[in-house]
């Protein structure tokens, strides 16, 4: 409604008649910077004496990347202040710039309104577009001049109230005059009997026209001394009985006051805490700046303006005196107190309100004061870091300057810049030149600095140092400094930003039991007392990053949640990227590729907002979720982006786990473009003191010197690599690679590199080779399964398990399985091995109970596998001797297929000795003659003797008649009834010259068959010993 339409007195005698808990706020333009609303309607609260609002949280730079989700966690927090309903009154809303943030702060907080709480918006304006949500869902019903207009019978009843002699036709022309309008009529009815048309235009005039005229009619009537009082007072927007009596020291300034605002006369008093305040009512403000525009010298009203400058410092109302002070173009002054509250100002979040001071300043101010210029400078570092950073660069040139001798400022400035730089995270090479600076500053004041300021400058050099130079010894150094530094403060929000900065850094050097120290006493810190969302985010981030890098996923992913949690509640967005990062990564380490996914989905629905680091992560993580997938040119591209991006934003560390990561990615197709990938790892990381980072360049290097031939170095590699990791108890890097950690896994076992370490890597891990290594007994086989001579099962949790009465059921189900091969055998073939004379439901009843007894009786559920009506042993987890030697019979045919010439011993040894380790004997020879296990039992045993025999052939071919018979010799121990292996022995003792041991070894055969129950040797055989001299 237009001014003067009543609507404080309306709100007023609402809030009396229903004596429903209230807080008012007058609003004026400084609103237009939120920080400083939220700062004075938090203080608001608190004067209201609501137990709880000082726990208010002030709006710091922190919360800016997300206004609204901090506006609606502060008014929800607001309005739970009184139990039984809270009323909020905002007036003058109009005098809020209509660019203001303001209008969202109220759509999004006043939209948290519970049941029965309310706002009331008081202003001249109609509702900005920006609610029209809440007028469209009726939460928000407007009053407007229809509605605050009197009507007849109102405004008779004001005037009859005020002069009760006016007759009937006075009562008519008063009311045809003021058209309803309050402020008119309270005006015309204390001027007196005016004659308004004598008021040129009357009818068409605004209301403040009107206003001005018949107050000017009723101000000029007053006392010149209250005159006077009057138009100084307007000066002020506010005034308390203190103020009011320093005007003359009588008191009758504020007796005038008192007098208006009992009255009704456009000036109200409130009782605060701190005692009685006045205001005047906007028009009647507005009426007497005019009066002293017009009237007053400019000479005198400036010494006005002084005064309520001095009496608004006497009582703490240092904004207001600022903006008198800047008003009379006293900038230095203004510069002086700007400076003394500045670190106040910052830390309640109101750097708007600082910077409009800023840019209020003429040029010429900033020349000469540094401390001007830093303070803008702190002012922008959240919003603009670069223009922050510039600011502080010519701050500390004024510090450094000729004469003079402030190294406090020029430590905070050079911690300025450092911080600037590294809150824009675009181009860390310009920390560079301030590192020494501020580090050298720092030991020339080492004891005699303030601890907090010690403390931040400290973390200053060492965050910039961990991400430029962490090769450098001095890191250590910084590190310890701020972090002793921030224990002893016992400043919880200072220990929350620097400790978590401390942790990581411990992290990439690889102590990870160190970290874990530094983040257990953090988490002690935070279980005191409630912790600034902020510092909580902060520290679910290191929490995260921990839990990523030593491969706890569902601790990492539960951390990422409570941070994002804390942020979406809260609007701190500082960490959302790279915890969504950090989330990714922990899914692909975990093989989890569908939960990653859906991470790196919301991370890169906010690409448009990550600075050029985060795009780094984002690149970096997706390129590894793409190598994962199976997608190399994916994976490639990715990677080529996370590296660019790193090296352009400097951090040597980052560039390091790409380049890592680019070198396997194009070693099959360009050898020397990794081996330039590598050389350049290793020239970043030669001095770095990490055996993390150690451990990481070494596993693909030996993977890719394996990979090309280069056995030797590649052992040399893997051997360091393992012992670090062994050392450290590494089971984890970014970028895990199962199929390389697989395959280094399986070469350290066979060469007997770290085979404890080995083993427990593939056990954490899960890893799992592409063919599965059957011919490594030493590689940890979950379930070790033998059926060659004997039958034995072991397991991770026995060294064997029996086969009691209880368990031949179930044993019997799994050598079955066995025999019909082990892997995908249909579900019917097996049942019906087992119970031949049973009907199918039943057998296949049947076949289920038995089922679940052997995964019971193996103690793991999946190692037995039913998919699609199909039976298999887990070829992961499972080792089985039968497929073990299929897997060494295999190899040995592919060897022995190559000219003989060219296979030499060491191509068949292993191989044989193997072949000899597995076959023991007859498969389930102990057991009956099952059709299953016979037919099983004869195949493994032809195979056997088949290469027995071509290996005895290869040897005779290579002159080797010895080896032959040696190998011939040790077959016959296990299969002393095959008449093919005497047969070949003979012959091969023939050509080694050995007649007589040929004859022994005939009539061996002949002893060995009849003990077999067979007839005797065949013609092929006799015909061979008949050839024996």
């Amino acid at each position: 409604g237009p001014p003067g339409a009543g609507k404080t007195t309306l709100v007023g005698s609402y809030i009396e008649s229903r004596q429903q808990p209230c807080i008012w706020y007058q609003l004026d333009r400084g609103d237009a910077d939120i920080a400083t609303f939220f700062y004075y309607l938090r203080e608001a609260a608190i004067s209201f004496g609501a137990e709880g609002g000082s726990g208010l949280p002030l709006l710091g730079p922190e919360y800016l990347d997300d206004i609204a989700t901090f506006s609606r966690g502060f008014f929800r927090q607001l309005f739970e202040l009184a139990s039984d309903g809270l009323l909020l009154v905002f007036d003058n809303y109009h005098e809020v710039p209509p660019q203001s943030q303001l209008v969202e702060v109220f759509r999004d907080g006043l939209g948290e309104a519970p049941a029965g709480c309310k706002a009331m918006v008081l202003s001249r304006d109609e509702p900005p577009a920006a609610l029209a949500r809440l007028r469209a869902s009726a939460a928000l019903v407007e009053l407007g001049w229809p509605e605050l207009q009197l009507t007849r019978e109102e405004s008779d009843a004001i005037a009859i109230k005020r002069s009760p002699e006016l007759d009937e036709d006075a009562l008519a022309t008063l009311y045809r005059r003021t058209a309803g309008w309050p402020a008119g009529l309270v005006l015309l009815l204390e001027h007196g009997p005016v004659d308004l048309a004598a008021i040129h235009g009357h009818e068409s005039m605004l209301p403040q026209v009107l206003f001005d005229y018949l107050a000017g009619e009723i101000f000029e009537k007053l006392p010149t001394d209250a005159q006077e009082f009057l138009l100084w007072a307007a000066v002020l927007k506010r005034l308390s009985q203190e103020m009011a009596m320093a005007f003359d020291g009588t008191g009758q300034g504020e007796a005038t006051l008192r007098r208006l605002a009992h009255g009704g006369y456009f000036v109200s008093e409130r009782q605060l805490p701190s005692g009685m305040v006045y205001e005047f009512h906007p028009m009647l403000r507005e009426f007497l700046l005019r009066r002293v525009r017009d009237q007053v010298p400019p000479k005198r009203s400036n010494r006005w303006r002084e005064q309520a400058a001095d009496l608004l410092l006497q009582v703490g109302q240092v904004e207001e005196a600022i903006e008198l002070l800047i008003d009379l173009d006293a900038w230095g002054r203004a510069a002086t107190l700007i400076a003394e509250h500045a670190s106040t100002l910052i830390a309640q979040g109101r750097s708007e309100t600082m910077t409009a001071w800023f840019d209020a300043f003429p040029a010429r101010s900033f020349t000469g004061n540094p401390w001007l210029l830093y303070w803008n400078g702190a002012c922008q570092l959240h919003a603009m870091p670069r223009e922050s950073r510039r600011l502080f660069e010519r701050s500390h040139a004024l510090f450094t300057g000729e004469g003079s001798s402030d190294t406090t400022g020029q430590i905070l400035s050079c911690a300025g810049i450092i911080d600037s730089v590294l809150r824009d995270m675009d181009d860390l090479s310009l920390l560079d030149p301030w590192i020494d600076e501020l580090a050298g500053l720092l030991q020339e004041r080492e004891g005699t600095l303030a601890p907090e300021l010690e403390a931040r400058a400290a973390c200053s050099v060492f965050s910039a140092t961990m991400v430029r130079w962490p090769d450098v010894a001095e890191l250590r150094q910084w590190l310890d400094r701020a972090y002793t530094l921030s224990q002893e403060s016992g400043n919880p929000e200072l220990r929350l930003a620097i400790e978590p900065q401390v942790a990581i850094s411990i992290m990439w050097t690889g102590h990870f039991q160190r970290a874990r120290g530094v983040l257990d006493g953090l988490h002690e810190l935070a279980s005191r007392g409630s912790v600034a969302p902020l510092g909580a985010v902060a520290l679910g981030h290191a929490e995260a990053m921990y839990r990523m890098l030593v491969n706890d996923r569902d601790g990492a992913l539960e951390e990422v949640h409570q941070a994002l949690a804390v942020a979406s509640a809260s609007g701190v967005q500082q960490y959302t990227g790279e915890l969504r990062a950090i989330a990714a990564a922990a899914c692909l380490a975990a093989g989890d590729l569908g939960a990653a996914s859906t991470w790196l989905d919301e991370l890169q629905d906010e690409l448009h907002r990550l600075r050029r680091f985060d795009l780094c992560l984002y690149y970096y993580v997706a390129g590894w979720h793409a190598q994962l997938q199976g997608d190399p040119v994916t994976a490639y591209q990715q990677q080529k982006q996370a590296l660019r991006l790193s090296t352009e934003v400097g951090i040597p560390f980052y560039e390091v786990i790409c380049r890592l990561a680019m070198a396997p990615i194009i070693a099959p197709h360009d050898e020397h473009k990794c081996g330039a990938h590598l050389r350049k790892v290793h020239a970043l990381t030669r001095n770095i003191n990490s055996h993390l980072l150690a451990f990481m360049a070494l596993l693909p290097w030996a993977d890719i010197a394996l990979a090309h031939g280069r056995r030797q170095s590649g052992l040399n590699s893997l051997r360091y690599a393992f012992s670090l990791g062994r050392e450290h108890g590494y089971y984890h890097v970014l970028g895990w690679q199962p199929e390389m950690m697989s395959r280094l896994c399986q070469t350290a076992l066979e060469e007997g590199i770290e085979e404890e370490y080995a083993q427990a890597l593939v056990r954490r891990r899960g890893l799992r080779p592409a063919i599965p290594p059957y011919h490594l007994e030493s590689w940890p086989w979950p379930l070790r399964i033998r059926t060659l001579g004997t039958f034995v099962i072991e397991t991770e949790q026995a060294s064997a398990v029996g086969e009691g009465k209880k368990q031949n059921r179930p044993t019997n189900l799994l050598k079955t399985l066995i025999a019909l091969g082990g892997h995908e055998v249909r579900a019917e073939q097996v049942a019906e091995a087992m119970w031949p004379h049973v009907e199918g439901d039943y057998a296949y009843r049947s076949l289920n109970t038995t089922l679940h007894r052997l995964r019971k009786l193996l103690g793991d559920d999946g190692m037995v596998l039913l998919r699609d009506g199909r039976l298999s042993l887990d070829p992961d987890r499972c080792w089985l001797d039968t497929w073990a030697l299929g897997q060494v019979v295999s190899e040995l045919d592919l060897v022995l297929s190559r000219p003989s010439s060219v296979v030499g011993d060491d191509a068949t040894g292993p191989l044989v000795e193997q072949l000899f380790t597995l076959y023991r004997g007859g498969f389930l020879a102990g057991d009956d003659g099952s059709p299953q296990y016979l037919a099983c039992r004869e195949q493994w045993r032809a195979r056997f003797i088949r290469c027995v025999t071509r290996l005895a052939a290869h040897h005779d071919t290579r002159e080797q008649a010895d080896e032959a018979v040696r190998c011939l010799e040790r077959a016959i121990e296990v299969e002393p009834a095959s008449e093919v292996l005497y047969r070949d022995l003979m012959i091969s003792q023939q050509r080694d010259g050995r007649p007589v041991e040929a004859a022994a070894t005939y009539e061996r055969c002949c002893a060995a068959l009849f003990a077999a129950g067979l007839s005797g040797p065949t013609a092929e055989t006799r015909a061979v010993v008949e050839q024996v001299p």
